[in-house]
């Protein structure tokens, strides 16, 4: 009897050690990289995701409707691991993407950290997959290509200024694609003026005169100081010449002179002041007339005034 329960009990024993060993081996198949971390998992790619938030044991497991943050931003860090690896690019790598995000829902998209979902459209970017107009949020983009048949057509400016992977075919037609020099950018619009107002463009300006530089402003000082000394010189000859002149005029006896005055009598010198100061003083007035105009004259009215005073000078 005693023998009869001890081997059953140990039966029993090695049911249940067989059970958990059945279990343990069941767990191990079901997450063979839970003994790893993200980092070893992710290993040299270059994309970044939240390592933290990755669920190792979730690790290939594709996320349920119901999913978890982590749940579900495993499966996106998995899926841009693999894009990165694999030998797809295009619109391959665009039905490997429907295939992989199919039946998932907006509410998943946004469970994802934003920086990993930044990094699945990186990686669908680099390799020729366009996901949407980058003023767009990303889940959104993302979820709309899932109810897409083909690929979305890229911006021209976006196609232009991308980096894509030697290997893909949207790289050779970057390279063979006319550059487009300057993409026009929209002003924003102007507001509209009040009423009664001018707009600030239309304002007329009263034109300024631009001031004179160091060198004009030398030159002009020179001609103002040349013309005073030319005036002071013809003064001084003036002066000179309204001296009083007691010249005698021998005539012949017995002949009467042509005005009146007997012959071999002295002109008298009082008249020739007279006559000569009257035409000194009109020479003088002009000259300064002259003088003070072609100050205020443009440079080529100055130079032929100029000219002309000193023809004046000579004469007189």
């Amino acid at each position: 009897m005693a023998d009869d329960q001890s081997s059953s009990s140990s039966s029993v024993a090695d049911a249940a050690d067989a059970q958990e060993q059945l279990h343990g081996s069941s767990e191990e198949a079901a997450s063979p990289w839970a003994r790893y971390t993200a980092k070893h998992l992710m290993g040299n790619c270059p994309y970044a995701v939240a390592l933290k938030t990755i669920d190792t044991s979730l690790w290939g497991v594709p996320a349920p409707a119901d999913t978890s943050k982590a749940h579900a931003t495993t499966w996106v860090a998995k899926t841009i691991h693999d894009y990165h690896l694999a030998m797809v690019w295009d619109d391959h790598l665009f039905n490997d993407y429907l295939g992989d995000f199919k039946g998932w829902t907006k509410e998943m998209f946004l469970k994802v950290k934003r920086g990993t979902l930044k990094s699945l459209k990186t990686v669908l970017h680099h390799r020729g997959v366009y996901t949407g107009s980058n003023c767009a949020r990303i889940a959104d983009s993302l979820y709309n290509m899932i109810a897409m048949e083909n690929a979305l057509e890229w911006d021209p400016a976006e196609f232009q200024l991308m980096d894509f992977d030697s290997q893909s075919k949207a790289y050779k037609q970057q390279q063979n694609a006319p550059r487009i020099d300057h993409v026009p950018e929209q002003q924003p619009p102007q507001p509209a003026p009040l009423a009664g107002t001018q707009p600030p463009q239309l304002q007329l300006q009263q034109p300024q005169q631009p001031p004179l530089q160091g060198e004009q402003q030398g030159d002009q000082q020179d001609e103002h100081r040349g013309v005073g000394q030319y005036v002071q010189n013809l003064r001084h000859q003036n002066a000179d010449s309204q001296q009083p002149l007691h010249a005698t005029a021998p005539a012949a006896t017995g002949t009467a002179a042509s005005n009146g005055i007997p012959r071999g009598h002295a002109v008298p010198s009082t008249a020739y002041e007279r006559r000569t100061f009257q035409t000194t003083r009109t020479t003088s007035r002009s000259v300064q007339d002259a003088a003070a105009a072609m100050v205020t004259q443009q440079p080529a009215q100055r130079q032929h005034n100029h000219a002309v005073l000193k023809a004046m000078g000579k004469q007189q």
